[in-house]
């Protein structure tokens, strides 16, 4: 994205959170709340004559259960740039439907559904498999016997797999992949407010 000293630099991550946990586009644009007439047909265009303290804005206020707020007034309405990250998120889920590129869906759908939790998938920072002696209800070691009744092996009980751990990090290369997604896109797309750092979220952080 061009960069413009006019215009505030941020990180896909941050300004994720910014869209979902300050600005809450998924709920203005998806139920109509803190859009007017027109506005919610075509999506969410910011209708400025609208008065921030206006009755109309207050009740949209108590449907959203918070103020949205672009430039630090009082405002019912979406932030444009919020606005922008939304669709585009969304246009990329329906692209990847129509295409039937099934495959990939699943990567922006983690993109929202972190974006909303707002934190990133679990890859199990640090995490090995643990593999454990398995005790009876006495404490003491379960064995396997040879048909003389001597201790051949003890029985083993996996607390925490390799299946587990590599299950978790393909759910985040995932996750990454869908953020890249967006990235690319965001980069052709206008802002008003902000431009787009250098992506730096590492698939692998394992590695």
């Amino acid at each position: 994205m061009v960069q413009s000293s006019a215009k505030k630099p941020i990180d896909i991550i941050n300004l994720l959170r910014w869209v979902y946990q300050q600005q809450k586009a998924h709920v203005i644009v998806d139920s109509g709340a803190g859009l007017y007439g027109i506005e919610a047909e075509w999506a969410g265009l910011e209708v400025r004559g609208v008065s921030g303290d206006g009755v109309c804005r207050v009740l949209n206020n108590c449907m959203l259960g918070t103020s949205i707020d672009g430039s630090g007034k009082a405002s019912g309405a979406l932030h444009p740039d919020a606005m922008t990250v939304h669709l585009q998120l969304k246009q990329i889920i329906a692209e990847l439907k129509k295409q039937k590129r099934y495959d990939e869906l699943n990567k922006p759908a983690l993109v929202f559904k972190h974006a909303l939790m707002d934190q990133p998938p679990d890859w199990m920072r640090g995490a090995k498999p643990i593999i454990q002696p398995m005790r009876r209800t006495n404490g003491a070691i379960a064995m396997v016997w040879d048909k003389n009744k001597n201790p051949v092996l003890c029985r083993l009980i996996t607390i925490l797999s390799a299946e587990t751990i590599n299950f978790n990090r393909s759910i985040y290369s995932e996750w990454v992949d869908g953020l890249f997604m967006l990235y690319e896109r965001l980069l052709l797309a206008k802002f008003v407010e902000y431009y787009l750092k250098d992506f730096s979220v590492a698939k692998t952080p394992w590695s």
